[in-house]
Parts: structure tokens; sequence; C-alpha cells
């Protein structure tokens, strides 16, 4: 039997599932918990202790995992906030394994134990990802802004890494941290890892703008980089944001805490919960809400010349401005910049 590896299966997944207009993927935020308040995150609005009645119970939760197999997902992204956080976990995680969902596991580490990683070390997922914004105590707790939690982290990494798990380390990329970029690479590839610096930043999902002050400069996107424009992996990064909702809004669904879906992990409405209606009819509406916001998500800039050095998305449009065909002036810069270094490689 011929071998391929994961990304050629998932590719081929993915062709077939979107042809059928069927998701491959499901995002699904188990909590908006987390022990930390990362100062660029764009769900921490969410994370107050109040919400925390609001969310599926182990049960749901389950309910909701047997109707997204129904459907034939293949690929299950557990994320938050930090999943970690809650109690039921690994209950949660053993029953997905075996419904046969492959799992990527989104987690920030502070919350990881030994009885976790040891869980995960017997049925790992396909991938742990975590992000590691400094690699020094006061810089990591001034963008986290929770005291201590530096050395919390930095002992779950070593868990992870004493369990032999499959890590990814990313680092996000803002004006606190720029300046000890280098010693974060170098942090990450001494342990024999790939660095993965992305610069997206977005408005929270309240429509707080504060966080887009932390982008970095176009100009710094571009240093950043050593002249690979480091936007070319933030395209990766706004595409999972917004779920490659308008050109490829079969090929994932997203779930909150609470059960609800909808098309873009930044545009939630509309939504609908699928513990009180049928999840194909949730994904049929929810198409055509996307087919018909297609029409009209660019024509401001239809006529725009950097049109192909745009990383326009409608989803970060949308918290920024309230609407989807706003442009944003930072991403226009963005896009001038990109052109003027082909031009200048060219």
């Amino acid at each position: 039997m011929k071998e391929i590896s994961y990304e050629a299966f998932g590719m081929k997944i993915r062709r077939k599932r979107r042809l059928r207009q069927k998701p491959s993927e499901c995002v699904f935020e188990l909590t908006y918990r987390c022990n930390l308040h990362c100062m660029y995150c764009y769900t921490d609005c969410y994370n107050i202790p109040s919400n925390e009645a609001k969310e599926l119970n182990t049960q749901q939760v389950k309910s909701i995992l047997d109707k997204v197999s129904e459907m034939g997902v293949a690929h299950l992204y557990l994320t938050g906030g930090d999943p970690l956080m809650r109690p039921d976990f690994l209950e949660i995680y053993s029953y997905a394994k075996a419904k046969g969902f492959i799992i990527t596991l989104f987690t920030n580490a502070y919350s990881m134990t030994e009885k976790i990683a040891d869980y995960l070390s017997r049925q790992p997922p396909l991938r742990v990802e975590i992000t590691l914004n400094a690699v020094t105590d006061m810089l990591y707790e001034k963008i986290s802004q929770v005291r201590m939690s530096f050395g919390k982290v930095m002992a779950g990494i070593d868990l992870i890494l004493e369990a032999g798990l499959p890590l990814k380390i990313k680092t996000h990329v803002i004006r606190n941290n720029i300046h000890e970029i280098s010693s974060i690479k170098k942090f990450i590839e001494k342990r024999g890892f790939e660095f993965h610096p992305y610069s997206c930043v977005t408005a929270r999902l309240n429509n707080d703008t504060s966080p887009c002050d932390l982008r970095i400069t176009p100009d710094d996107i571009v240093q950043v980089s050593r002249g690979k424009i480091i936007a070319d992996s933030d395209e990766s990064v706004m595409k999972r944001i917004s779920g490659l909702c308008y050109q490829e809004g079969s090929d994932c669904m997203h779930l909150d805490p609470y059960g609800n879906t909808f098309f873009c992990s930044a545009i939630r409405k509309p939504s609908f919960n699928i513990l009180d209606v049928n999840i194909q009819y949730a994904r049929s509406r929810l198409l055509n809400t996307i087919r018909k916001m297609f029409l009209t998500s660019r024509l401001k800039c239809k006529s725009c010349a950097l049109g192909e050095f745009c990383s326009f998305c409608p989803g970060v449009a949308y918290l920024e401005t309230g609407t989807i065909d706003t442009p944003v002036s930072y991403y226009c810069e963005l896009a001038k910049i990109k052109k003027q270094y082909q031009e200048k490689v060219v």
C-alpha cells in the first residue's frame, strides 16, 4: 500500500468535501477560560467568570461531537481560550479520539499537567500548538498580563517535550516583542523546532479595537522576516480566522463553548445552536449567507491596483470597522509595502 503524508491525505479529503459542500474540519472552542489575558487576544473579552456557567456540559459536548462526526468531519481543532482549563478535558479528548477524529490541540501550556501529558503521550494528537511570545519572564508577563505565568508556561512546555508530543511553537509578533524576536527564534530553533512568526492582530470579538494598536508596522513585517514577507505566513492565519468562509466556506465549521455554529471565527452572525436545530439545516443556511456576502465583500476594493498584494479579510474588517467591505488602512499600507518589495526584488 502506498504511503502518503498527512498533509497530502488532508488535502484530498478537503477537495472531495469541498466539492460536496461538506466540511472536513471543525474548530471547536471548548471554553473561553484562560489563565492568561494576552494583550492581543481577540477572545479575551469573553474570558470572564460569568461566562463559565453558560458553557456546554460534558454530555452536551459529546452530543455535538456525535453530530460533527456524522457529517464526516475528519479534523478536529480543540481550542479556546485554553481547553485544558476544563476539568473534563481528558474525558472530552478521549471521546473525540474514540470517534476517530484527527485532533490538533491548542493550548498556552500553562495548565499542562503530568496527568494530561502522560495521557496525551499514550493517545497523541496530530499536533499540540502553543504560542510563545517571549523568552524572558518580564516581557512574557507584560504580554500575558499575568504575574508568574512565564515559569508555569515553561514548565508546561517541558512536560510536552518530555511526553514526546508533536509540538508546533508559534510567535505572535507585536510592537512589544519585536525587539526580542531574534532571541525567541534562537530559543525555539535550539530546541529543534521551526520558528513560526505571524503578525496578524485583530480587534476583539466585542469590537474592541485596542489590540490593533499592537500591530507592527508594514516595514517591520519585512524586516522581521529578513527578506521574506511575513505576511505570507499571515495569509494562513487570516484564512484560519475567517475559516476561508468566502471562498471555501463548506470546508470548515466553527463552534463556540455554548454550541453555536457560524461560518467565520470573526463574523458570528448569523449563528445556530446545534443543540436546538438540525446541523445540516444550520450549514445550509450559513452557506447561503456566505454566498450572498461574498458578492458584496470586495466591491469597494474592486478597482484597486494592489489587489494581488492584498491581505484583506472580511472577518478582520468586520471586527475592526463593523462592516465586511470597509478597507482596513493597515492592510492597504501593507499591500503597498509588499508591492514595493517585489519591485525591488525584480
